[in-house]
């Protein structure tokens, strides 16, 4: 069953197709679908209607009325045209200045021919269309004279110039070799029914082909000939003569552009002004290639003028009468007017400049450029038979509906396929090659009868026809540009000489775009490579910003290491066994935790190995390396080392007590090959904690760093703010009477914590906080309005966002942080909260008003337009014009559901007017102005028109 809808999306039938009904898709054709029926009403079907079938959907192209057989029978036979055919009623268009030109010659590459193809499709079919450019062909620059040309003939022109096919997979434009896709294998009777061999019309096929090579830089006298020879002096070159016997084939076009040549580099360029015989001056242009080994004008060829045709630059491609100049060793280019207006070439934007690239013919090259190019020439012929000399063959053959339809088969065009025949192969047993053409039965899709061939029949594309632009191509292949390619489904093995396919490569490499697997085991000899310097090196030592196990959870459980967003490393596992023994620079905090029921948190600590005492104090030597890893020695002179013990038994082991210092170091050492890193924590009465006994330092202690004395760096000369980054502390202790405390703390720059220098405290007796700013931040990163009384404002004071302020017999409320404006409403920054005896105005009003005419709408009046307008008054004053565009929401609803979506997003900025045509008009048709508050996330009233 086909359901046929009309272009208003509406359903206008279903049908029974007949056992004749068919599909059928040619390469570089038509996409048809041909439905005969029988049906009980008469349904006129118009152009735009259109079905779906097997994931395609098919328009009609025209107005189709059928046959009345009977009273109450009607019989149809309609031809609906896919996707590929819509691009028929649409013209090439050139749009230079907003204008379209459908008459123009482009001189581009095909990929530029395409991509203006695919922009008039795209511009023809509205702005819901997307068409894109696909695969296409790399070519030189191809000449196209558009005459009114329709797209898919435009495609068809840019195709046989570039001696390649064109075909359209969904919206996407390929000019290139339709084959992909894997490897198909098919063989009578499993899966198909039948097999006969046809040859495709038109197809070139030869076995014994004469070359002429190119007579450029070819002297008879010093040559022996007047074009380029192969080597040897061969005359022509046989391909499967043997098997097929003699088919002559002569080309000269393909291999016109090898000769004896040198492709020279400019190395500098100048330019002269001159008068002309009108006495008009104008510019001629003069050019150096400082690595040229020869004069040329030693090797002149009687009668013929020096050329030289650029290969790079702004004037490549384009062909100048040179003169050389030997003393001055110039090439000077002859200046041509080549249009019919004063510009002269090579002139304005298009002259030579260095680095670009050029050959210099109607000369005779030096003898060592012939055996190059004789060689070049073989290589170019042999290639030229690689790709010319094909089977012309054409395998039809009818599937097997119960093979298709059990192994789920997709046959689709360029399907490569794998077509195996003892009898129709004999050395072989199989041919590979591709669907050209498939015709379906629509009552039974699995039934189709296919063709598989190499080429594909004149009306269509073929593979390999002859022009100039083709035999460049094979130079450039002869020359190593462009290699063969390994596609899907190939057992070719890759060499220097050939290349994988986009899709080949997508299954055979990682993606570097995309999550994709491994099959087999990958081995990084020189490492890997990760965002901002993480990796692994080639030895395994990793730098990685995190590690995690699976079903990982911050604080709650699994293994995980990471570092926050000051670069700072963090660690949590469930259970860790140390066999030996383990070293960790956390650790030492962590069994200042474990011992006195604390932590703290700083810039430096360190566990002493061994106190030697010294005049002034106590030299410290520290744990930083145990031969398997160095740690390094973070104190400053200055520093304040605290070491603190809570719950050690005394009376248990000999001189072992709870113990307290807090000192000033005053030297650091770091380890040199003669000594261990150190510190001197002094034995100063001035730099100590002078409100309880301070023990001396002894063996295992561990201290942390815990602020840093500013009476310290004034009495040495150091800037007493230079080490503020080390007066920050934060602790969580549990030994305090008070229960568990969170403290921070900052400026601690002499032995005391007190409230001047605490930031936060968190305890069960009281919560204190001390900052500038307090703020409430949501899930999604918002600030969240906090309101905070801040007291009388005075001239300098500063106000934060969301602080209110008392002025002027009123309350403000700051918008902004940094606010140092007068609160008036003349600032912009404030906004006046509270008023005594102010009233409270009418608030918001919203109206909507359409243009004179708007709503004497008649079906079928394509002049019909309308403007729509939203206006907003607050408290009686219009403030349409200082409302933002994205607060008016505009939406369409209409009988196309489909299109109404886009709808809205091509008029998501319009603001709060809004003009409206015919074309936005779909069946039964209304519009919605939808108005916002200031976030964004709430619809205040919606005005219908």
């Amino acid at each position: 069953m086909i359901e046929i809808y009309g272009r208003d999306n509406n359903l206008k039938c279903r049908i029974e197709p007949g056992n004749n009904s068919q599909q059928d898709k040619t390469l570089g054709g038509d996409n048809l679908l041909s439905l005969s029926f029988v049906h009980y009403d008469f349904v006129q079907l118009d152009v735009n209607d259109y079905c779906e079938f097997e994931g395609e959907r098919y328009w009609l192209q025209e107005r189709y009325l059928p046959t009345q057989k009977s009273e109450g029978e009607w019989s149809y036979d309609v031809k609906l045209y896919g996707i590929e055919s819509l691009i028929k009623r649409l013209l090439v268009l050139k749009n230079p200045d907003g204008e379209n030109e459908a008459v123009f010659t482009l001189t581009a590459p095909a990929s530029e021919h395409v991509r203006l193809i695919v922009g008039s499709i795209n511009a023809g079919m509205g702005n819901s269309a997307n068409w894109k450019m696909g695969a296409v062909m790399a070519t030189e620059n191809l000449t196209i004279d558009y005459n009114g040309t329709y797209c898919d003939e435009g495609l068809r022109l840019v195709a046989e110039a570039a001696k390649t096919e064109w075909w359209v997979e969904g919206q996407t434009v390929n000019v290139c070799r339709c084959e992909h896709g894997e490897e198909l294998t098919l063989r009578y009777p499993e899966s198909i029914t039948q097999l006969e061999r046809d040859t495709a019309d038109g197809a070139k096929f030869y076995t014994r082909l004469f070359p002429m090579g190119s007579s450029r830089n070819i002297d008879r006298a010093k040559y022996g000939s007047v074009r380029l020879q192969l080597p040897g002096g061969r005359k022509y070159v046989d391909m499967n003569v043997d098997k097929y016997g003699i088919f002559h084939h002569y080309e000269e076009a393909a291999f016109s552009a090898i000769y004896p040549r040198r492709v020279g580099t400019v190395s500098e360029v100048r330019e002269s002004t001159v008068k002309g015989n009108d006495g008009k001056p104008f510019k001629i242009y003069w050019f150096k290639d400082g690595e040229l080994p020869f004069n040329p004008n030693e090797y002149e060829i009687g009668g013929l003028v020096k050329h030289v045709v650029f290969q790079s630059g702004e004037l490549n491609g384009r062909d100048f009468e040179v003169n050389y100049h030997a003393g001055s060793q110039e090439f000077e280019i002859i200046t041509t007017w080549p249009y019919s207006d004063d510009i002269q070439l090579p002139g304005g934007a298009l002259v030579p400049k260095a680095g670009d690239k050029y050959i210099l013919w109607n000369i005779r090259m030096p003898d060592e450029y012939y055996g190059l190019a004789e060689q070049e020439y073989l290589e170019a012929v042999e290639a030229f038979n690689a790709k010319h000399c094909i089977d012309t063959s054409v395998y039809k053959c009818p599937t097997h509906h119960v093979w298709v339809e059990r192994n789920n088969v997709q046959l689709y065009i360029g399907r490569r396929i794998r077509l195996e025949s003892e009898q129709y192969f004999p050395e072989t047993g199989f041919r590979s090659s591709r669907i050209t053409r498939i015709s379906r039965s629509v009552a039974l899709p699995s039934q189709m009868d296919i063709e598989i061939s190499d080429a594909t029949s004149a009306g269509a594309m073929t593979r390999i026809t002859d022009s100039i632009n083709e035999a460049k191509r094979y130079a450039r292949e002869a020359l190593g540009a462009l290699p063969d390619i390994i596609r899907s489904g190939d057992t070719t093995k890759p060499t220097d000489t050939n290349l994988y396919s986009a899709r080949r490569t997508h299954k055979e490499f990682l993606s570097k775009n995309s999550a994709d697997t491994a099959q087999g085991l990958i081995t990084f000899l020189r490492g890997i490579g990760f965002k901002d310097g993480a990796g692994i090196d080639e030895l395994g030592n990793a730098v990685l910003k995190s590690i995690q196990t699976a079903g990982f959870e911050k604080t709650l459980n699994g293994f995980g290491v990471w570092l926050d967003e000051k670069g700072r490393a963090h660690g949590q596992i469930d259970y860790l066994e140390v066999i030996g023994k383990a070293i960790f620079r956390s650790l030492q905090i962590d069994e200042y935790k474990h011992i006195g029921g604390n932590i703290v948190l700083s810039g430096a600590n360190a566990v002493i190995e061994k106190v030697v005492r010294v005049p002034g104090g106590w030299k410290c030597y520290l744990h930083t390396d145990d031969g398997d890893k160095a740690i390094s020695n973070d104190w400053e002179a200055g520093d304040q080392a605290l070491c603190q013990t809570f719950n050690i038994k005394a009376g248990i082991y000999e001189n072992v007590s709870n113990r307290y210092y807090w000192r000033c170091v005053s030297e650091v050492g770091q380890k040199t090959a003669s000594e261990e890193a150190y510190i001197v924590i002094t034995a100063d009465e001035a730099y100590r904690d002078r409100s309880v006994k301070n023990d001396e330092p002894k063996v295992g202690d561990n201290v942390v760093l815990c602020g840093h004395n500013t009476l310290w760096d004034v009495a040495h000369g150091i800037d007493p703010t230079l080490h503020r980054n080390r007066m920050n502390v934060t602790m969580i202790t549990t030994s305090k009477e008070t229960g568990g405390t969170i403290e921070v703390y900052r400026n601690i720059h002499d032995f005391s914590l007190n409230k001047g220098n605490a930031i936060f405290h968190l305890s069960s007796d009281k919560i204190y906080m001390n900052s500038r700013h307090f703020e409430w931040v949501s899930s999604d990163g918002e600030r969240i309005p906090n309101v905070l009384y801040r007291g009388d404002w005075t001239p300098g004071t500063v106000a934060a966002k969301y602080e209110a302020w008392y002025y002027g017999g009123g309350t403000w409320l700051s918008l902004i942080d940094n606010n140092t404006d007068e609160p008036t409403e003349q600032s912009p920054k404030w906004k006046q909260y509270a008023a005594k005896g102010k009233d409270g105005g009418t608030g918001l009003r919203v109206e909507g008003f359409a243009s004179a005419g708007s709503a004497a709408y008649t079906e079928g009046q394509t002049s019909w337009e309308a403007t729509f307008e939203v206006h907003v008054w607050e408290n009686d004053v219009e403030i349409t014009s200082k409302i933002p565009s994205t607060r008016f929401v505009w939406e369409r609803t209409s009988e196309y559901e489909a299109g109404d979506a886009a709808w809205k997003d091509r008029h998501s900025n319009d603001g709060y007017k809004i003009n409206v045509t015919y074309d936005d008009l779909m069946g039964d048709t209304s519009f919605v102005c939808k108005f916002l508050n200031s976030s964004g996330n709430k619809i205040l009233t919606s005005v219908t028109f």
